[in-house]
Order: C-alpha cells, then structure tokens, then sequence
C-alpha cells in the first residue's frame, strides 16, 4: 500500500504511478481523502481508477464519493466520471471543495435510488433533501422526494437564493411536480410555491369524504413577497391561485388548518412611531374557499378594490393627561360567495344547515348577502382619561363610531341602515397588592421565598348602536360585527413568584398564575356565538353572554408545566369549552404531554397525550394518541422511530386517523443540513 500525504489531502492505492516532475499521478483502486475548507468535514472519494491532474485537483472512474470514511459509506453519490478541485483560499459561501461528476447515482448503503446525468457542485451538497414512502387507502404506495434544485440542476444558486424542487409519485393517484423558491434582493424577501401533478385518484378530505375532482391537471402557484421599500415604507404582494376545492384540503391539510387566508393582491404600507397608513387591493382568484375556519366560520371571503385605511394609537394630550387614538377607512367591498355545495367541498351538509347538494353561494343569497361592490366608511375614535385615585388606578375612556354604506341593505335585514352610529363609554378600574414571604421555602416545589401580587380590576361599559348587532352583512368582525349594551366585568389576577437556579444563578420566576373573572350583561344584549367570549381592550367586539372564566399556569419546575384554562356559560348554566394539560420533561432523553379538552357546542371531548424517548444516542421513540370520549375510540393514533446517521435520519411510522378512516405506514429519510 502506497500513502501521499499533502496538507490538503492523504490518497491511499495498492498501486500507483507517478510523474515527479509535473507533480502527476495515476492510481489503482484509490481513496481520497481531504477535508470542507470551511466546514472542516473529511471528504472521501473512492475510485477504480484515480488521476492527480494537479495539486489540488482530482479525477476518476468508476467512484464514491461521501463524507464517511466506511468502504461503504451511508450516503454517498455514484458516479461514472468525477473530478475534485480543492480550493485553500475559500473565503465565501460557495467556496471549498467542489465536484464536478457525470452519470450520477444517490446511494443508501451503496444501493442507487436514484439518478442524474449532471453534478456541478460542493461536495456536501448532495441535491437529496428528504425522500419518504408510504403507503395508504387515499394515495396506494405514495414516493415523496425533495431535492436542492440548483444542485440537482448541475448550477450555481444565485447569492441569496435557495430552491427545492418537489417530485412525488402515487400509485393510486399519478405524478406530481413542484418548486420552493425562497430569495432575497435589496431590500426584499420572496417566496414563490409551486405544484402540479396529473391526478387520476379520489380526494378523502380532512372532514373524511370522499370527493372525484375528475381526471386531469390540478395544483396551485403561491407567490409573496415583502419589500422594504424605505424605512417607512412596505409593500406587501401575494398571488394565489388553487386548481379546485378539495386541493389543499386533501393535499395539504396543515395549511388547510393553520395558514392564514388564500388572497391575491397588494398591500403599501406607511409607519411612522404611533401612526400607520395602508393602501391596499384584494381579490380572489378562487370561487372556493380553502382555509379551515373561513369555511367553518363564514363561507365567503371579502375582495377589496381598494380598502385606505389610517390609525393614530395613543396620541397624548393636556400634558398626557388624555390619550386619542382613531382608526379610519374607506374603501369598496365586495362579498365572493362560495360557490359550490358541502357534497363537492367534502364537508357535511348539516354544518351549514344544508343539504349535501344545496349550493352555499345559494344560501348565503337567500339570506341577503349582496354581491355587488359596496363603497363603505368607517371612522372610529377613542379617548382615554388615565387618573390616579389614591392606590386605585381608574381609566374613564369613550368611543365614537360611524359607518356608512351606498347600499341600505334591506335584503338581509329589516334593521339594517346604511349609516351607523355607535357610542359607547366605560371606566376600568384596577389596583395591586402584594405580600413578601422571605421564610417561604419547599424542595419539592423548588420554592425559595414568595411574592404573592393581586391585581383586581373592575370595568363598567355600555355601548349603543342604532343599528342593531346582526343587521349589517360581515365584511370585518371588527367593523360590522359589534353591538352595545351594558356589561360589568370583575377579574383577579393572582401571581405567585419565587427565585430559582441557585447562589449567584438567582432568577424571578412567576411560578404560579391564576386569573379569574366573571362577566355578566344586561338583558338587551344580541347573543352572537355561543361560547361566549370578553375583550377588554374592546368591549363592543366581544361574543356577548353571561360567563365565569378561569386560566391556570403552573411551572412547577423547569421540566415540569401545567396550563388549564375554562369558560362557564351562566345563560345555559353549563361548561361552554375548557382544557387541562401538562408537559413534563422527565429527563433529556424522555419527555411527555397530556391534554384533555371539550368543547361543549361542538360535541367534542378529546383527551391527547405524546411521549418521545431517545433509547439510545441514535433511536428515537415517539408515540402520540388521542382518545375521543364521546364516540369512545381512538381519534389519531402516530407512531413513529428515528434513527439518525452520520449524514442523514431514517423515520419509520404509522400513523391512524379515525375521521379520515385510513392508517398510513411511512419510512422517510432526510439529510442532514451542514
């Protein structure tokens, strides 16, 4: 065995042939070995046959190359013909030591999963992201791939530039394609997502039906950007568009759920300290929705075309002795009615009060929603008088509002007016106290002295409208969905802090939180919701209703938390929705939760635990079930292993839910970020 040493790279061959003189070598069954300039990683390239072309440069037959000095490597690439350049001098992020291969082949355990005819690139960026199998009801055996665009590409990103390309397979369905661009220019930040795929499945929604969105092209085009265009200025851009109803729900159901709604349009934005200025422009190029809580909510979404809008928060006045805030806007609404029936959006019919094949656009007309441009104004101001009355801090405050439409609305309601005037006015008062005990102490609770501090507060508010609450179609909640009436509302907030972490480590911790409240109405008050809900900043929008509530914080330790919060209808004399958890975190390796909440409008009473154990410095155990006590069965159960690599994770999975009545087996596996 022949061994070269260099301070950038040792090369190990049973045979070798060398040129002295122009510094050149050919090798025999060759290993490589040299090391990331800027990472330090080791870089090994084994090779048939092995050519020093240069001193920093290589080029072989028939080679590995990974970052794993194993005969063989866990991941490595494949190729026919490689070239290595080192560079000493890297001094940027795209400097080092790069490849430049051809006929390529991503390798797990030395088997090929896939190939690529060009590589240009660092020889840590493996264009392999993430590949993950699966197999269930709604997909058959499904290949979900993501990939490094540029790398996969044999290109050079752009500075500031990252790309992942998406490539999935189902059996049961057909292929699909997309892109993940994220970018940065002066001054501005972007995303464009897009997915296409030729679909010949059916679509199991997250409310499990099942829905035929027919044979053909389907997918969607995402694209925001936010653009700091002065210190002052912003402007704000986002296009969407979604091939069909049941796209992101079937497809992407956590932004079913969870991301905010689907607009296309522009938003210029102006702040300067305590005053903002907004011009901006929506409109939606769907006639679906495809947000879980708008659709659960409303069924419509609202275009502006345009909306202008100013705010001034805070204004001080007389010396601070009053504080003026306004929010003004002008614009033209327009409602975009969702146009197809619960049968083809895969939700049930009975939650909107209809039938499977009743249209909710149809609906929503029969109940007088326009849709026609409407122009509104909207104009409201506040003052506020803050005043000291001996330990009492009392805030007598006053709200003026008026709205205006060119549209009197008397299709949806008899009450309904084109102009509103609202006017309410309040006095909030609130103290503190508290109480040191410097004898205070508890091992068991990690107690070491206690501040106990009460802050009392008492609001009286009654607010009038000559609009009664319901009688103006909802653009805004903030807007039309506000009444009057009077409301007294008596809360104690309770704090318990105590020091933790030790001689010269002490910290102030609020080790224990309890707020309590209880909030009664008088009788001429419009019930809107029934979970019924206060907001103290703004009384007029709140979810009237005679109610106790309570929130619990508990951090018994700093592996340790419990959190329990409630709200007691005194109208129905009942529980209108509460929680109860826990999170305790028994050791590094090994942590837990418990949940139990219940929603008592909804029929739901679920109880959510989750457990993640590290067996070893390499294995990971997660397990995450939740029991559904009113139907009495498992509502979701995961399952899930990790192994981790030296260059990648492996997850091993199952994973059943009840509504969607599928268990889905998955084995993934995702490279590490260097």
């Amino acid at each position: 065995v022949i061994t070269t040493n260099r301070d950038e790279y040792t090369v190990r061959a049973p045979q070798v042939y060398y040129d002295f003189v122009n510094d050149r070598a050919l090798m025999l069954q060759a290993v490589l070995r040299t090391y990331d300039d800027r990472t330090g990683r080791p870089i090994y390239a084994r090779a048939r046959e092995l050519r020093q072309v240069a001193a920093n440069e290589w080029s072989g037959e028939q080679a590995r190359v990974s970052t794993s000095e194993f005969f063989t490597p866990h991941l490595a690439i494949g190729a026919d013909r490689f070239t290595v350049t080192s560079d000493p001098d890297a001094n940027d992020d795209r400097s080092g030591t790069t490849v430049q291969s051809r006929g390529n082949t991503l390798r797990i355990a030395d088997v090929p999963i896939f190939y690529w005819p060009k590589f240009d690139g660092q020889v840590n960026a493996i264009p392999m992201r993430e590949i993950q199998f699966s197999s269930g009801d709604n997909n058959g055996v499904a290949v979900e791939t993501r990939w490094d665009t540029f790398t996969l590409l044999g290109y050079d990103p752009p500075p500031n530039t990252s790309s992942t390309m998406q490539i999935d397979v189902f059996t049961d369905r057909g292929l699909g394609l997309g892109n993940v661009l994220d970018y940065s220019v002066d001054r501005g930040i972007g995303r464009l997502d897009t997915y296409l795929m030729y679909d010949t499945g059916t679509d199991r929604t997250s409310a499990g039906r099942e829905v035929d969105p027919g044979d053909g092209f389907r997918g969607v085009a995402l694209w925001e950007h936010r653009a700091a265009l002065t210190p002052e200025w912003t402007l704000d851009a986002q296009i969407s568009y979604i091939s069909d109803p049941t796209f992101i729900t079937a497809r992407r159901e956590d932004d079913f759920r969870n991301r905010r709604e689907y607009e296309t349009g522009a938003m210029l934005r102006w702040q300067r300290h305590n005053a903002a200025f907004l011009a901006g422009t929506t409109y939606s190029l769907n006639d679906f929705i495809s947000n879980d809580y708008l659709l659960a909510s409303r069924q419509y979404t609202v275009d502006r075309l345009p909306e202008l809008q100013y705010h001034r928060y805070g204004d001080a006045w007389f010396d601070d002795a009053v504080s003026y805030s306004s929010q003004t806007r002008l614009g033209r609404v327009r409602f975009r009615l969702d146009q197809d029936t619960p049968r083809e959006l895969g939700v049930r019919g009975r939650a909107f009060g209809l039938d499977e094949d009743d249209r909710i656009s149809d609906a929503l007309r029969a109940a007088g929603y326009p849709e026609k441009t409407v122009t509104r104004f909207d104009s409201r101001h506040e003052l506020a008088m803050p005043m000291d009355w001996g330990i009492i801090r009392a805030v007598p405050f006053g709200t003026l509002r008026y709205t205006s439409y060119d549209d009197g609305f008397d299709d949806f309601s008899s009450d309904a007016d084109s102009a509103r005037v609202f006017a309410s006015a309040g006095l909030h008062l609130s103290t503190e106290f508290h109480h040191i005990d410097d004898r205070a102490s508890s091992r068991v609770f990690n107690i070491n002295r206690i501040r106990h501090i009460i802050e009392p507060s008492l609001t009286m508010w009654y607010g009038y409208s000559d609009v009664p609450l319901g009688s103006l179609p909802v653009y805004d909640q903030s807007v039309e969905a506000i009444g009057g009436g009077s409301v007294v509302a008596m809360a104690v907030r309770n704090t318990w802090q105590t020091q933790r972490g030790g001689p010269g480590r002490w910290r102030s911790v609020d080790f224990l939180v309890l707020d309590t409240g209880i909030v009664l109405h008088s009788d001429d008050v419009n019930r809107a919701s029934p979970v019924p809900q206060y907001f103290d900043f703004r009384p007029e929008n709140s979810q009237f209703g005679d109610h106790a509530y309570g929130k619990l914080l508990w951090q018994a330790s700093d592996a340790v938390a419990f959190i329990a919060r409630s709200t007691f209808d005194l109208d129905e004399s009942t529980f209108a929705r509460g929680s109860i958890g826990t999170r305790i975190e028994h050791a590094p390796s090994m942590t837990s939760y418990l949940e139990y909440r219940f929603v008592d409008v909804a029929d739901s009473e679920i109880l959510a635990a989750g457990f993640a154990y590290d067996l070893t410095p390499k294995y990971r155990v997660v397990i995450a079930p939740d029991w559904d006590f009113r139907n009495d069965e498992f509502r979701r159960v995961v399952f899930r292993v990790q192994r981790e690599f030296p260059d990648f994770d492996v997850n091993i999975g199952v994973g059943y839910d009840q509504i969607k009545d599928e268990t889905v087996f998955s084995a993934s596996v995702r490279q590490h970020t260097f």
